[in-house]
């Protein structure tokens, strides 16, 4: 059974702050294995933050991306990045899986979907782009009668497939 992750707070520089906008008060959904993850992580607290210090503070940013993520990311050969890449990673699995725009814009804590734009990267990944094209090619639209490699003569070559 999927959960659900509650977004209340922020942190900056180590301070724990409201949320800068009403948007990025949120409810994250979350699949079955993040969530048996989490529980796992979690253990047996029933309060404070989902990532936090041993004494309950937040995570300083600067000691979580030098002393855990860079070295992961360098022994999984990524280039170096920091904790906002995430975000920027999550829109663009988010927009390569279809999901729909609203949950995009929910999940993410946007107050509009501009935003996200700037935050996905689908147009650096070759092989997703052409798959994409070929999801809504000619292929689509025309007869299996009409052969791949013969090029229309015109509109009468054309033989359209009966829509649906």
């Amino acid at each position: 059974m999927s959960q659900v992750v509650h977004v209340r707070r922020g942190i900056w520089k180590g301070q724990d702050l409201a949320p800068k906008t009403e948007n990025a008060i949120r409810e994250i959904d979350i699949d079955e294995t993040l969530t048996e993850m989490l529980r796992l992580f979690i253990g047996e607290r029933t309060a404070g933050r989902l990532f936090q210090s041993r004494t309950g503070t937040p995570l300083a940013d600067g000691n979580l991306r030098k002393r855990v993520l860079h070295p992961l990311l360098e022994q999984l050969g990524i280039p170096k990045a920091g904790l906002h890449a995430f975000r920027h990673s999550r829109v663009t699995q988010l927009r390569k899986a279809g999901t729909p725009q609203d949950l995009q814009k929910q999940w993410i804590g946007h107050s509009s979907l501009r935003t996200g734009d700037r935050y996905s990267h689908t147009h650096e990944e070759v092989e997703y782009r052409r798959s994409a094209a070929g999801n809504v090619g000619l292929d689509r639209v025309l007869s299996p009668k009409q052969s791949q490699h013969e090029a229309p003569t015109g509109q009468s070559g054309l033989v359209l497939k009966p829509s649906t």
